[in-house]
């Protein structure tokens, strides 16, 4: 699947590049309730003993943070405009009935959870998790790439349609060439997006842990946004 991106019509500010717009805030953080450093807890004198051996007990885990909307866009593009090569965005509907998407690059990953992929300005949801060595290769890597002006009047239907089999050659031989760093003013190919069926992601133990998280966080977010959901 390829996505057609014309930067005239596009935000520019960086560097004319665009992932899908998504709606919703710029950032939503996910937070744990815990103690802050160098604050005493005011707690009642007969609590204190049981709660001091609960800290003992339990080791509480950083709070992992979600992005989402612009502030997670300008993360991946940052780490993609600083090496092109070698990604992959590849998506498949989840368990919990919205869609997670793995997008790698050659020196880091991410994890996404979409409300849906059938709107045009889904809501996501996302983290960057350890990278996992086991990376499938891909026959065509994810990126942007140099659409010729003469392939999108084909694809538009100009005043001279070419035959599918030309327009189709056409295509390939763009998906052939290599991911490069979009500039402002020019068109380009972005892609391609890889939909797989459930369960084809192949998943480390601490993504999973993450992809579960992100669609507890989805979940919450959608019943505060819209309280008739679910």
């Amino acid at each position: 699947m390829l996505q057609v991106v014309d930067e005239n019509k596009h935000d520019t500010s960086d560097h004319g590049a665009l992932l899908p717009r998504w709606n919703g805030p710029r950032l939503f953080s996910g937070t744990v309730h815990s103690f802050h450093a160098g604050r005493e807890p005011n707690w009642p004198s007969h609590l204190q003993s049981t709660i001091e051996a609960l800290l003992h007990a339990v080791s509480f885990k950083p709070t992992m943070e979600f992005e989402e909307g612009e502030a997670l866009r300008k993360r991946i593009l940052e780490s993609y405009f600083r090496n092109p090569r070698g990604w992959s965005f590849v998506m498949s509907p989840s368990k919990s009935g919205f869609y997670g998407a793995v997008v790698s690059g050659p020196d880091s990953t991410w994890m996404l959870k979409m409300d849906s992929i059938f709107k045009p300005f889904p809501m996501v949801l996302g983290s960057q998790v350890e990278a996992d060595l086991r990376k499938p290769e891909y026959p065509f890597a994810y990126g942007y790439r140099k659409l010729p002006s003469e392939l999108i009047l084909q694809m538009l239907g100009g005043e001279r349609p070419a035959p599918r089999k030309k327009m189709l050659a056409g295509l390939m031989s763009v998906l052939r060439s290599e991911p490069i760093v979009p500039e402002a003013g020019r068109s380009y190919a972005e892609g391609p997006f890889v939909l797989t069926t459930p369960g084809k992601i192949n998943l480390s133990e601490s993504q999973r842990e993450v992809d579960a998280r992100l669609a507890s966080e989805m979940n919450r977010l959608l019943k505060t946004r819209y309280p008739a959901y679910g």
